[in-house]
């Protein structure tokens, strides 16, 4: 019994260490990409991208979390709407905003995505509740390791490089993003190229 409980507590060291691992390697993976795009680097393949089916597949993972936390989403996303933009930095763009929704989202709060047209340009707003930053801490968001809510800082998960990696991506795809709070509703907005 006691060799049992030996090799229990030696996983759950090898699980948490892995865990470990795993944010610092995201977290130089992270650095390196926004060294890329900063200096340059960055590949980027523009190409016709339908915005509703990206945005499905990257919500997906974040959703059931969301969820499980009674954080209502509401998505109003045309299908028909697309893009003209690289993919792979699409996929970060959103893959990024929707995690920190669903990470900072306030239980039983909401997640709100709405995108539309207007003239040509693609214009994207992800929104949550919950949050506690100020207008004036918005200024601050997209830089590097700036993490100014107490919810952020707690979590140790973040390293606050997500909208930094957002902003310099979006702006690398011809794009640009800004950041509000309005009576504790955090919203990123997203302008991209239309694909017409």
């Amino acid at each position: 019994m006691e060799d049992l409980r030996i090799e229990t507590t030696a996983l759950r060291v090898w699980r948490g260490q892995e865990e470990i691992i795993r944010r610092m390697q995201r977290m130089v993976d992270d650095l390196l990409v926004l060294a890329r795009i900063e200096e340059g680097q960055n590949t980027a393949h523009r190409e016709l991208v339908r915005l509703g089916e990206l945005m499905d597949v990257t919500g997906l993972p974040f959703a059931g979390k969301a969820r499980a936390r009674g954080i209502s989403i509401e998505s109003e996303v045309p299908a028909d709407l697309a893009c003209a933009a690289d993919r792979d930095s699409l996929v970060m763009i959103f893959t990024n905003l929707f995690e920190n929704a669903a990470e900072y989202a306030n239980d039983g709060g909401y997640i709100q995505v709405r995108a539309g047209r207007n003239n040509r340009s693609v214009e994207i707003s992800i929104a949550n509740t919950g949050c506690h930053l100020t207008q004036e801490d918005t200024r601050h968001v997209f830089d590097r390791f700036w993490r100014g809510d107490a919810a952020r800082t707690d979590t140790g998960i973040h390293c606050g490089l997500g909208l930094a990696l957002v902003q310099r991506a979006a702006t690398g795809s011809g794009g640009a993003v800004t950041a509000e709070v309005v009576d504790g509703t955090f919203t990123v907005r997203l302008t991209l190229p239309s694909a017409c």
